[in-house]
């Protein structure tokens, strides 16, 4: 039996840019043929055995996120136990809903705290045997010591953190842990920790997993060039160029257009002969339109989520 709950932390009260001109969580964008942040984070997990049959709670932010995760979770069937849950309250911080969700399990059980919203690492199995000495608290890093998204913690030591108000993990919360004598390490996990909020960032992080896995960057014949995807259902004309790019579900890319080192929503078109070049060109209310319409033509009655989780990397 685990001695580990998950929380894994699936957004806050400000969507990101990402998410807000997407239209849907950045745990829903791809990183590779098939696999987004979100199934790269549970591969990741479920790849320990200390983690097998550890209860994963998801606090989410929206009723919308909400039954986003739980339909995507849902999707990959071989999570382990999952509660996805709503926060209903507001301006808690990271360590005041951490505090508020584990107060819900076996106060026996270690806490895994994990960021979605970020490049998942190779493993997370340094954290773990680091957490098997005396240290209250285990903060997962990169190489050049930044956080990585990944906190283990004693279940004791959330007692610090008040019953109301708002608590920071990373600038309050391990800080006053510390000044109240719980002994904080580090353990490197991955060569670069990267939070996936803005577009250039998270283009960073396709290009770096892709390259984890040997997967890229490379050319892909001369429409789609460097560490490029192109989702399932969309549409890329054989005399367009994409670059460093990702193109979502639904969109689709005329010919002679060039788009480079940028994200093209869901049911985005974009015209013949226009260059596109470091932005994002998405509505929010055209994503919600084609999730909608997948859950009709697939014959769902979960929440319709399974277009942004299947991807085609290539033409």
């Amino acid at each position: 039996m685990s001695r580990f709950a998950i929380i894994l932390l699936a957004g806050g009260l400000r969507a990101n840019e990402l998410h807000r001109s997407l239209g849907f969580p950045v745990p829903g964008l791809p990183l590779e043929p098939r696999r987004t942040v979100l199934q790269a984070w549970i591969d990741v997990l479920r790849a320990d055995p200390r983690l097998a049959g550890a209860t994963m709670l998801v606090p989410c932010s929206s009723e919308f996120d909400r039954a986003w995760f739980t339909a995507e979770l849902r999707r990959m069937a071989r999570t382990g136990p999952v509660e996805v849950m709503l926060d209903r309250r507001p301006h808690r911080g990271v360590g005041g809903v951490v505090a508020d969700v584990a107060a819900e399990i076996d106060p026996g059980l270690d806490v895994l705290v994990v960021e979605a919203g970020t490049l998942p690492p190779p493993s997370v199995g340094g954290v773990l045997d680091a957490g098997d000495g005396a240290a209250s608290l285990v903060i997962g890093s990169s190489r050049d010591d930044r956080p990585a998204g990944v906190v283990l913690m004693r279940r004791r030591v959330l007692e610090i953190v008040p019953k109301i108000g708002y608590l920071d993990l990373k600038e309050q919360f391990i800080p006053q842990a510390v000044a109240k004598g719980h002994r904080a390490i580090a353990a490197t996990i991955t060569a670069t920790a990267l939070r996936l909020a803005a577009r250039r960032d998270y283009l960073r992080g396709v290009r770096i997993w892709q390259e984890r896995l040997a997967a890229g960057p490379k050319d892909a014949g001369s429409t789609l060039l460097g560490s490029s995807v192109v989702c399932e259902g969309a549409t890329v004309d054989a005399r367009a160029v994409i670059r460093d790019s990702v193109v979502l579900p639904g969109a689709e890319v005329s010919s002679d257009a060039v788009v480079a080192r940028s994200v093209i929503g869901p049911m985005i078109r974009i015209p013949e002969g226009t260059i596109v070049v470091d932005g994002i060109v998405a509505d929010p209310a055209l994503a919600s339109r084609w999730i909608e319409q997948s859950a009709v033509d697939r014959g769902s009655t979960a929440f319709p989520v399974g277009a942004v989780a299947e991807w085609s990397h290539g033409r």
